[in-house]
């Protein structure tokens, strides 16, 4: 797992936690900025892989 992934991971877990406290606005904060952040670094990487190498 890279370091950027851990972070997104840590945000989503951050957000989990004020939703359990009841701190609905930063848990959905949170929650949503780590799910994109983590969607967009992923989708990054698969297109990475998945490059023509002779083009």
């Amino acid at each position: 797992m890279k370091a950027k992934h851990a972070l997104y991971l840590g945000l989503i877990i951050i957000g989990a936690a004020f939703l359990l406290i009841d701190a609905t606005v930063l848990g959905y904060i949170f929650e949503a900025v780590g799910l994109v952040l983590l969607l967009i670094s992923a989708l990054m990487e698969w297109a990475g892989e998945h490059q023509d190498p002779h083009p």
